[in-house]
C-alpha cells in the first residue's frame, strides 16, 4: 500500500479546508450586490450583453449537442453488446455430424 504520515494526510486535510473557505469567501465576496456601493461589479441585464452572449450560447449550445453523437454510439454499442451477450444462443453440434462434415470437406 501507500506509505502516506499521518502527518501529511492532516495537513493536507487543514490546506484543503483553508482554500475551500478562501474561495467560498472570495466568491461570497466579489460577487456580492451592496446597495450603498458605487464601485465594483454592477449586475447588468441580458438585454444590455448584445451580440457576444448569443453567440456564446449558441457555440455552447452546439459543443453540448456534438456531445451526444459519441455518447449515442456508446450507449447503443452497449446496448447491443448487452443484448448479444444475453440473448446469444450456441448452437452445439452433435460429434458424429462434425466428424462426418469434416471427412466430407477432405
Amino acid at each position: 500500500m501507500l506509505n502516506i504520515k499521518a502527518s501529511t494526510c492532516e495537513w493536507m486535510r487543514r490546506v484543503s479546508l483553508i482554500l475551500t473557505i478562501t474561495m467560498v469567501l472570495f466568491f461570497w465576496f466579489s460577487f456580492a450586490d451592496f446597495g450603498g456601493a458605487k464601485s465594483g461589479v454592477k449586475w447588468r441585464d441580458i438585454s444590455e450583453a448584445g451580440a457576444a452572449l448569443w453567440i456564446f450560447l449558441i457555440l455552447g449550445a452546439i459543443i453540448i449537442l456534438l456531445q451526444l453523437i459519441p455518447a449515442l454510439i456508446m450507449f447503443f454499442s452497449f446496448v447491443g453488446t448487452g443484448t448479444h451477450t444475453a440473448y446469444h444462443v450456441v448452437e452445439k453440434k452433435d460429434e458424429a455430424i462434425s466428424g462426418v462434415t469434416e471427412e466430407v470437406k477432405k
